[in-house]
Formats: structure tokens, C-alpha cells, sequence
């Protein structure tokens, strides 16, 4: 538990998705901050926090960033197909 009183997976939840609101601000750095917290909650563990920040970074042009975080989303969830095509896109 944490100061809100959640469980780490509804806390790396509950930020993925305040990144997310932020991303769609273009709020990039809080954006950004939120997914870097959303992945240590759960120790690296959730491929869509990677996939989110990988996009955030992709958006800033940030190319060798967004790749290192497709690839790692792809390392822990190899079945989704659109983590292979966000890592093309970073290219």
C-alpha cells in the first residue's frame, strides 16, 4: 500500500492513466513521470506502461527512447501486435 491507500497494480494503473491524460494535454514531462513511477510501482513488470511512455517519447522526436521502451514492452508481452508496429514507427 502507498499513501493513497492502493495496491501497486491499481497505483501503476491509476498513474498509467494520468499519463495518459497528460500525453493527450501534451504535457510530455508529466507524462512522462507518471509512466516512469507507473513502471516502478510494479517493478518493470506491465508492457503497456512501457508501450505509453515509448509513444510519449515518440511524440518528442526522442526515437532511441521510444525504441529501448517498444522493446522492452515487446520483451515482456510478445503477442501484441501493436508493440511491433509502435517500435517500426520509432524507427
Amino acid at each position: 500500500m502507498n499513501e493513497l491507500g492502493l495496491t501497486k497494480e491499481y497505483l501503476s494503473l491509476f498513474l498509467n492513466n494520468r499519463g495518459l491524460a497528460y500525453y493527450h494535454l501534451k504535457n510530455f514531462t508529466d507524462a512522462i513521470k507518471d509512466f516512469d513511477d507507473a513502471i516502478s510501482s510494479v517493478d518493470g513488470t506491465n508492457s503497456e506502461n512501457f508501450f505509453n511512455r515509448g509513444n510519449v517519447y515518440l511524440n518528442m522526436e526522442e526515437y532511441r527512447l521510444a525504441h529501448a521502451d517498444f522493446d522492452q514492452a515487446i520483451f515482456l508481452n510478445k503477442n501484441e501486435a501493436k508493440l511491433r508496429h509502435a517500435k517500426g514507427l520509432a524507427f
